[in-house]
């Protein structure tokens, strides 16, 4: 069982599963420790069981296999295949992110098999098929905790503009809380295999998705309060602007099917999905989501000049 005591009260407890005398674990059992956080398994399960029909023979290269959903009284109860491989959140802590050529690389890699995973999971919208959205709601949510000041209303005023104006002609599965942490490179066949699929939805615009692998990867260097944390990681950004970014978004290649916003609207619009997701899931805040509403700030207050915007 993997139970971490300092874990949020809404994270889910982690039971491995082991066939005989078995060294690796062969199944996996996620358990919300709330009841009524049984949807979170049910989620997850729902997204794995779609992705493993649209993939086909190469589904076990990219995700865990949805085993079973049952309940236990009123406790749900998810059943997934074990990944054997190494999680990039170790890697990390092997200064991977402290490196650029690392940094590099991976970014590449990861944006291949993203991009590869997008293609795969398209379907063609039909003729006047509307993709259900919440962001513009998410966005109104934002200002009404965060009380955001002029200069970041102007700003959260374009982003809607720019994402009312998104014309994707193919909707997708997104993973939804796509960061290094939820990215396991198997041992098999050294494919990145993307796992935790709870916040993952249908979507025509791939701007979660694609912007938060490089976020969080900047935070990971980033130390001290919200508001020297955030100044750190737009720092980071910027010296990734040069390089990293654009090959990164290059290597995702060029958004012909799906939408993706320039690079900073995309990374504000990571912000506010962020900083207000804990309130619409649980009904409060999580210490985090005052450095998603602290980054918020910092990436609308770099210079014109001063940032990668090209897609």
């Amino acid at each position: 069982m993997l139970s971490n005591g300092a874990a949020d009260l809404n994270d889910n407890v982690i039971f491995f599963g082991f066939e005989g005398h078995n060294a690796e674990p062969s199944f996996v059992a996620k358990v919300p420790r709330l009841p009524a956080n049984g949807w979170i398994a049910q989620t997850e399960y729902d997204r794995l069981v779609d992705m493993w029909r649209l993939l086909g023979d190469d589904a076990p290269q990219r995700l865990p296999e949805p085993v079973a959903i049952f309940e236990v009284g009123k406790q749900r109860i998810l059943i997934i295949s074990y990944v054997h491989g190494e999680g990039l959140l170790f890697s990390a802590k092997k200064r991977l992110w402290h490196d650029p050529a690392q940094v590099l690389d991976l970014s590449l890699d990861v944006a291949h098999s993203l991009r590869e995973l997008h293609d795969r999971a398209a379907v063609k919208l039909m003729d006047y098929e509307q993709v259900p959205s919440d962001f513009l709601q998410k966005v109104e949510l934002f200002k009404n905790i965060y009380t955001p000041n002029e200069k970041e209303l102007r700003a959260l005023s374009e982003l809607e503009k720019h994402f009312k104006n998104q014309s994707g002609k193919y909707k997708t599965l997104l993973q939804g809380d796509f960061w290094h942490g939820n990215i396991i490179r198997s041992s098999a066949q050294n494919a990145l295999i993307f796992v935790d699929w709870q916040h993952s939805r249908w979507s025509r615009d791939v701007n979660l998705d694609v912007y938060l692998f490089l976020l969080a990867g900047a935070l990971t260097v980033s130390q001290g309060s919200p508001e020297e944390i955030s100044r750190s990681t737009v720092n980071v950004l910027i010296e990734w602007r040069q390089k990293i970014i654009p090959a990164y978004l290059a290597a995702y290649g060029k958004v012909d099917r799906f939408s993706l916003l320039p690079a900073r609207y995309g990374m504000l619009l990571c912000c506010v999905e962020k900083a207000v997701r804990a309130v619409i899931d649980f009904g409060y805040n999580q210490s985090d989501d005052i450095i998603w509403r602290n980054l918020l700030t910092e990436l609308i207050n770099i210079s014109s000049d001063g940032f990668f915007d090209g897609i």
